[in-house]
């Protein structure tokens, strides 16, 4: 294999906006391959056993899948070595990175996605799940407010840590007015920061049409006159 190492994916999908941030950051020029209509094929099986997106494919047919997994993967083969998104020559500031990330995916990330997937389903939140991923959120906002720093990890600016939680959080919209992170003035306030980092990449309006997608797609499975 050769020429551009290629991303699967799906545009609405968060874990591909991140990775998708990320090479844009690094200024990766990645082949973008859409499977929006593929994902659940047995072709794309072969690619991803999980038929999830994303999935990562270098130019030497190296696979990787989770977003989190493609992201530092990125950092570390094709970023510099002082990269403030995983820096690979400050063992603790990485591993600091680490610690968030984890804290990302086992309790924010878990906490989002039980309220939303019944979504899937039955256009409905499972509202009994809600006090878990206010609980989450409120330990992100106890995090940012106590230590008064702009980013989710220690430092001055944007990590990986950031990028991950972000895209997820802003999603929330998409499926429920019940459920508002901008109410937690600390996470408020790191969202208006991380979107402001991300400006030079965004203007193109790829992110916003994701999520002007998304949310026209929930509303479609709300009124059902659309299925999952």
């Amino acid at each position: 294999m050769s020429g551009k190492p290629r991303l699967y994916y799906i545009k609405e999908s968060p874990p591909c906006h991140t990775v998708i941030a990320v090479a844009r950051l690094l200024a990766i020029d990645l082949e973008l391959i859409d499977v929006a209509e593929t994902y659940q094929s047995k072709q794309y099986a072969k690619i991803n056993p999980f038929n999830r997106v994303p999935t990562f494919v270098d130019t030497d047919g190296f696979r990787l899948f989770e977003s989190r997994a493609i992201a530092m993967y990125l950092v570390q083969s094709r970023g510099p070595p002082d990269s403030a998104l995983y820096p690979s020559g400050d063992l603790k500031q990485r591993a600091e990175i680490d610690q968030y990330l984890h804290f990302e995916l086992g309790t924010l990330y878990r906490g989002l996605s039980d309220v939303i997937d019944p979504f899937w389903k039955s256009g409905e939140i499972d509202r009994s799940r809600k006090p878990s991923l206010e609980k989450a959120l409120q330990w992100l906002d106890a995090l940012l407010a106590t230590n008064n720093r702009p980013f989710i990890a220690p430092g001055p600016r944007l990590s990986l840590a950031d990028l991950s939680a972000y895209f997820y959080l802003r999603i929330l919209a998409a499926f429920t007015s019940e459920l508002d992170s901008s109410v937690y003035r600390a996470v408020a306030a790191w969202q208006r920061t991380v979107a402001e980092e991300l400006k030079p990449i965004t203007a193109d309006g790829f992110f916003e049409e994701a999520l002007d997608s998304l949310k026209e797609y929930c509303a479609q499975m709300r009124q059902g006159v659309r299925e999952f």
